[in-house]
Parts: structure tokens; sequence; C-alpha cells
């Protein structure tokens, strides 16, 4: 049986996207270290490249589209792009759609079944309850007649459908019935992150919660910030939320609420981190925080646990395995982390410590790409063969 010849396509591949550009880019990574079963790998974007290296053996095109275009902005799709896409489509025999609601996620799945080529579609949790709801009635209504009358009927066509938890797997279980769903969690280079983390210097954690993502309603940062208040931790704590502000007038309101209830020494905002910067953190922090309202797994949980800090986290992420790890679970709401926050605070530091190394412990046993690489190569090739078949 010949090589596998792979398309991977997204919207967006850049810091813009960075939830499914880590994923996918650890994904690309992966399979790259496979050429025995992959005789050729493509990435396709409509996007930029400036937040992640594509492996040297996998071809990366680009379609970027027009700035000035309304339509192509909005939907993320080139003029012609379906036109353009059909060749490439066409030499290869499994595609792997990231996303839903763009241009490029329907043309590819639209050109797929005019081609008799199977596809994997990756929702990267964009359709979970939480996503439904999060734009009001009017938003709710305008996803509901897209996905009704144009992508769903494209969708459930689908050879695979991957979830990235079990809770998301149940979710999706409801919009495709009939179809097959595979659950692969996200996963984290922890080969690749042993090496960069032993170049940095070894520091003890100090009392600081730290939160790292986009500043956006989802992630609950609302939440966090209310709790710390309600914690009344001593004076050495303090809360520092990094990440890019995603939604501006959101990001305006949390500096607000801190400058009116004098928090200006005690939470600090320190836009995105990048690379060792980052690494530096996770190192420095006591635990991190991430509330987030939805989310599938969530990379900065992986990330943490790697750098050997453990994390809270909500039953929203999917990670039910991870108070096994050393990190707590909750529901996303003031009461359960204002507890949390002042048990963490109270660890001992060789709780802390023990903690942080069964973090890691859990996730190099399950979320590594040692582990999570060999099931998609599984995945991959079982396609393959039903579809030679």
């Amino acid at each position: 049986m010949a090589g596998i010849r792979l398309v991977c396509i997204t919207d967006e591949y850049s810091s813009l996207n960075p939830g499914v550009t880590t994923a996918l880019n650890g994904l690309l990574v992966e399979v790259s270290r496979h050429p025995e079963e992959f005789s050729e790998i493509k990435l396709i974007s409509t996007g930029t490249d400036d937040y992640a290296n594509v492996p040297d053996r996998i071809e990366h095109i680009e379609f970027p589209y027009p700035k000035k275009s309304k339509i192509g902005k909005v939907w993320r799709c080139p003029a012609n792009f379906s036109r353009k896409f059909i060749d490439i489509v066409k030499s290869c025999n499994i595609v792997h759609i990231h996303g839903i609601w763009m241009g490029p996620h329907y043309y590819a799945a639209r050109l797929c079944l005019k081609h008799n080529i199977p596809f994997v579609l990756t929702a990267h949790g964009m359709l979970e309850p939480w996503h439904w709801q999060d734009k009001g009635v009017l938003g709710y209504c305008k996803k509901r007649f897209y996905w009704v009358a144009i992508v769903y009927p494209v969708f459930r066509k689908a050879k695979v459908i991957h979830a990235i938890t079990q809770l998301e797997r149940d979710n999706l279980r409801i919009l495709f019935p009939e179809n097959r769903i595979e659950v692969i969690p996200n996963a984290l280079d922890t080969r690749q992150m042993e090496i960069e983390l032993n170049h940095l210097e070894l520091q003890a954690p100090e009392p600081i919660i730290l939160f790292l993502g986009r500043i956006h309603p989802k992630k609950g940062i609302d939440l966090l910030i209310r709790a710390f208040v309600l914690a009344n931790l001593p004076s050495k704590w303090k809360l520092v939320i990094a990440g890019p502000e995603d939604v501006s007038g959101y990001a305006r309101k949390l500096k607000e609420f801190i400058v009116v209830n004098g928090l200006s020494k005690k939470v600090d905002f320190i836009g995105p981190l990048y690379g060792k910067e980052k690494w530096k953190m996770y190192k420095r922090a006591w635990i991190v925080a991430v509330p987030s309202h939805s989310e599938v797994v969530g990379m900065v949980n992986l990330e943490a646990a790697a750098c050997c800090t453990p994390s809270i986290t909500t039953h929203e992420t999917g990670l039910k395995d991870w108070e096994e790890g050393g990190g707590i679970l909750l529901h996303p709401n003031v009461v359960d982390l204002t507890v949390a926050m002042n048990n963490a605070a109270n660890w001992s530091y060789a709780e802390r410590k023990s903690r942080g190394q069964n973090s890691f412990k859990l996730v190099k046993e399950k979320y590594s790409w040692e582990v999570i690489g060999r099931q998609w190569v599984s995945l991959y090739t079982n396609i393959q063969k039903m579809n030679v078949g």
C-alpha cells in the first residue's frame, strides 16, 4: 500500500488563532517523524505563518485573502479558493480539516466529497454548547442557520469526526448521531520541552497565581479576579495575567475593576509571552489558574504541567483525570475558585513540589506526542485502508 498523502487545512495558521495553531503544529511535527507511513504532507492555510515554524518535510501553501475584501476577511476565504484548491485535494488521499465556521473548511469538505477523498473533521471545541450562546440570540440564530443550511449537510459525511476530550465527544454525538467519532487528546512535545527547560535557571516558585491565555470572556478571567479579591491572601501574593487582549472591551472592564477595587499593586497585566519568557513565567508561578467556561483540554494546562507547575482548571476543559496529577478541578464560579486559591496558597513547599511532579508525570504518560502520535498514525492508516478497500 502506498504511503499516506495527507493535507491539513486551517483558516488561520498564526497568533490570531493560537489554540488551533498550537495543536495543529504539534500534529504536523509528529507526523513528519513518520516518513515510512507518510509519503507527502501538506499544510494549507489562508492566513500567515508568523506563529509557528512548519517542519521541513511539510509543504506550506498559503492562500492569503484580500485584506480589503469584507467577505474574504469575515469568512477568511480568498476569491476563487475552491478552484485554486482543487488540484491540491486531488493529489492527496486524506484531508484533515481543522475548524468549522470559515470558508476554507466548507470548500475543502465539499471538494473531498466531489472527488471521493476521505476527510477528518476536528472542531477544536468550536461546537461546544458555550460557543452556540456566546454572541447572544442573534448570534445563535446566525450560527444555527449557517450550520443547518450550509455546512452540516457536508460535514456529516466526514469519514471521522475527531473529539479532543470525552466531554467534547458527548456533545458532538448530539450533532453527529450517525458518524464515527474518535477521541484523541491534544498533546505536548515533552521531549523538546525537557531540552528547552534544561537550559533555564532553576528557581523556587514565587507566591504568584498565573493566568496565561487570550483575554477573552470564555476564559473566565473576571471570575478569577473576583475570587482573588475574596480569597484575601497575604500581601506577598500576586495575580499575574499574561496574554493578548483578544476582546478589548472585556480587557478594559477588567482593568477598570482592578483600579476601582484598589488592586493595581496586586494584579498585573503583562501582555503575551512567548518562548523562554513563557517557560520562565510558568516556573516562577506557584500555581496556574485557567477557569475557562469552555475548553478542549487547554494547552496552557499541559504546558504548566510540563514545567512541573500544577494548575487550577475546570471540568469544562474535559480533563477528567487532572486531579490524578495534582491539579485542581472545579466549575467556573467565584466560590469554588476562592476556595481553590486559599487551599493552594496554604500548600507546603513539599506538597507544591509533589503536585508539580505528579502533573508532569500525568502529561508525560497521557498527553505527550510520544503517546498521542501513535494514535494519529493508527487512525490515518485505518482510514487509508478503508478507502482503498
